[in-house]
This record gives structure tokens, sequence and C-alpha cells, in this order.
């Protein structure tokens, strides 16, 4: 069982970061393949022991396939394609279907759809209130992973959304430093350039509407005058000899909570608590 699920998980994960790449949304494909593949295992090594029920596998499997791409691509790139959560929905609601009738219940299914609404909607208030803090990407990945933490049952969606807010608090940290960092050499390398260097610098990076009468490139032409000679003028470079300032503004830190999310689900999902009906 252990073989069939990585080899279906090698099938289907390159296709799946084929489409986050095409969605704008890039991410290592070794780490891909190699984090979706080694949580597919653990999955399937628990089926294999007994601890998961063979009809759930495909659920977990569902999950670490899904939602390592996701994961990765919130990471590198802030957000979240729509191209992988909306048809999360359809293949999310059919494997769960699968799930109730191959020994979930009625139960299984109640819970599902239940837990889409709640967990889907928490997020999505929380997103209204948090004026930005909480993305639609974030919204849209709740609602079909709510559908498999409230088939899980029991705690599940609450213990979810705690680890995942705990996930996301502890990357706070190494994210500012990096940011800390960054800024920090950006500063450095401005000071080390040439005067002249750091005023073109500084030219250049101003759009139309801060320099409305910027003055032109060098070599640029300047029509002359009605009635001067019309040979061509080469507009004068104006050097930069005064003190160089960072324009460095640092917006509000933005800590991705879709990788909370996935690792949450998974957990909840692989590893479910005694009485959930799951383990």
């Amino acid at each position: 069982m252990v073989l069939t699920a990585v080899l279906a998980a090698g099938a289907v994960v390159p296709v799946l970061l084929v489409m986050t790449k095409k969605a704008g949304a890039p991410v290592s494909a070794v780490l891909g393949m190699t984090t979706a593949v080694a949580a597919v295992a653990v999955a399937a090594a628990r089926a294999d022991s007994g601890a998961l029920p063979a009809w759930w596998l495909p659920v977990a499997w569902l999950v670490s396939v899904l939602g390592v791409p996701l994961a990765l691509a919130d990471v590198r790139h802030r957000r979240l394609p729509d191209v992988l959560t909306l048809p999360a929905y359809p293949v999310v609601a059919l494997t769960l279907a699968l799930a109730a009738l191959s020994g979930g219940g009625w139960r299984l299914a109640a819970g599902a759809a239940l837990g889409c609404l709640l967990f889907g909607g928490t997020h999505l208030i929380v997103h209204r209130l948090s004026a930005g803090g909480l993305g639609p990407g974030d919204v849209k990945l709740a609602g079909s992973f709510g559908a498999v933490l409230g088939a899980v049952g029991g705690l599940a969606p609450a213990v979810a959304a705690v680890l995942a807010a705990m996930v996301s608090a502890a990357a706070m940290v190494p994210m500012w430093l990096m940011r800390r960092i960054r800024q920090a050499r950006g500063s450095r390398t401005s000071a080390r350039l040439p005067a002249t260097e750091t005023g073109a610098l500084s030219l250049r990076s101003e759009s139309r509407e801060e320099l409305p009468n910027a003055i032109p490139a060098d070599g640029a032409r300047v029509p002359a005058p009605t009635g001067t000679d019309p040979s061509p003028t080469v507009a004068a470079t104006v050097p930069h000899t005064g003190p160089v300032h960072s324009r460095i503004r640092a917006g509000p830190l933005r800590v991705p909570y879709g990788p909370g999310l996935v690792l949450a689900t998974w957990a909840c999902a692989v590893f479910p608590a005694a009485g959930t009906g799951i383990a």
C-alpha cells in the first residue's frame, strides 16, 4: 500500500507543481516532490499498520499531495493560487463521499459539510475583520480543508485552528530577522555606491507621478525653440552630490497562514485522536 500511494503521488505532484508555475507561483520541484512523497508515505504506513482505516487513506493522501504545493507557494510568494484552491472543493467532496460510502457512514458526510461551512465561514469573518491580515486564498483553502477536519470530527477543527495560528506565530520571528538582515544589507550597499551612481539610481527609481519634471536621460534630444538653430541639443547630466537617503519603506510583515493550516490539517487527518471515528 505504501509503494502504491508513493507512486501515485509521484505521478500527480509534478502536475500540480506545473500548475502552480503557470499560475505565477513556481516552487522547487525537488522540495515539493520530496515533501509530498514523505507525507504520503507516513499516511500509507499508518494505514498499513492499522492505525488508519483503508477507506480513509485516500483522504489523507489527497491532503498530502494537494497541501504541499500550496504551502510552498504561500511561503515563497505569499499567495495560494486559485488553480489549486478552487478545484480542491469538488475533489475533496468526491474523496470524502467515497470515504463515507466505503465505511465512514453518513456521520462523516454530515461532519464534512458542517466543517466546510463553519470552518470556512469563520475564516471568512476573520478575513473581513482583519483588513487583509488573512488573505482570500486562506479563506478558500479553509473551506475545503475544513471539510476534511469536519469529517475527522471531534475537536479536530478547533485543534487545527490553534495549531495553524501557533505555526504562523512561530514563523514570525525568523521572517522578521530575515527582513531586518535584507534591509541592513540594502543600506550598506547604498552607502558603498559612489555619489553619482546613487544619484542616477535614485532618479531611475522614482515614478513619473513622483517626478513630473524629471530631467531627461543622457543623450535625450531636446527640441529647439522656434526661431533658433534646429540642430539637436543634448541635455546635460546633473550630478547627484548630496547625501543618499534610503528609500526602503517597510510595509506590514505578512506571515503566511496557509502552511500552518496545511500542516494542522495533515496532522489531524493522519494522526486522528481517539474517538473521532477515524482512529
